[in-house]
C-alpha cells in the first residue's frame, strides 16, 4: 500500500494562528476580570447605611442617629423631606446638607453631638423637626450621601 502525501494542503499560518490565540487569552482574561470583581467588593462599596431613631415631642419630630458605621461629611450628607400629599420637596429646607441644618432652616434644625465645629455625622446627633408649622405624619424624609441612601422614613 503506497501512501500519497500531497503538499499542497493549505493550513493556518503562522502569523494568523499566534494573533487568534493572543485575541481567545484577552477575551478569556476580560472575563475572569469581570466575573471576579464583581465579586470582591472592597470597603465601603455595598449599600451604607445609618440607623435612625424617631421620637416625638410634644413640640419636635427628633430624629436621632443611632448608628454611623461609615464616616459622612456634613456637607455632602444630605437631609430631604416631602410633602405626602404629592412627593414635592417641603421648601425650606429642601435638599439641604445636615452642615447648612446647624443653623434652623424652616423649622428642621441638625444639632450635632459634638457641636458647631463638627464635620461628620456620628452616632447621637439629633434632627429636630418642628411641629408648630404645617408638617404632618406620614412625610417621607430621604438621608444621602451622595447617590447613596443612608436612610429613608417618615414622620
Amino acid at each position: 500500500m503506497n501512501r500519497i502525501i500531497r503538499k499542497d494542503e493549505a493550513a493556518v499560518s503562522p502569523v494568523i494562528a499566534t494573533i487568534l490565540m493572543v485575541a481567545i487569552t484577552v477575551v478569556l482574561a476580560a472575563v475572569l476580570y469581570v466575573m471576579v470583581s464583581g465579586l470582591l467588593v472592597g470597603p465601603g462599596g455595598g449599600p451604607q447605611t445609618i440607623g435612625v431613631n424617631r421620637q416625638d415631642t410634644s413640640t419636635n419630630w427628633v430624629l436621632q442617629i443611632s448608628t454611623v458605621p461609615a464616616p459622612h461629611a456634613l456637607t455632602t450628607t444630605t437631609f430631604l423631606m416631602r410633602w405626602s400629599s404629592n412627593s414635592t420637596i417641603v421648601t425650606p429646607p429642601g435638599s439641604a446638607t445636615l452642615n447648612s441644618l446647624k443653623t434652623a432652616s424652616g423649622g428642621i434644625q441638625f444639632l450635632p453631638v459634638g457641636g458647631a465645629s463638627q464635620t461628620d455625622l456620628r452616632a447621637n446627633d439629633v434632627v429636630t423637626i418642628s411641629k408648630s408649622l404645617t408638617y404632618s405624619t406620614g412625610m417621607p424624609i430621604t438621608i444621602t450621601d451622595g447617590s447613596s441612601i443612608l436612610w429613608q422614613g417618615t414622620l
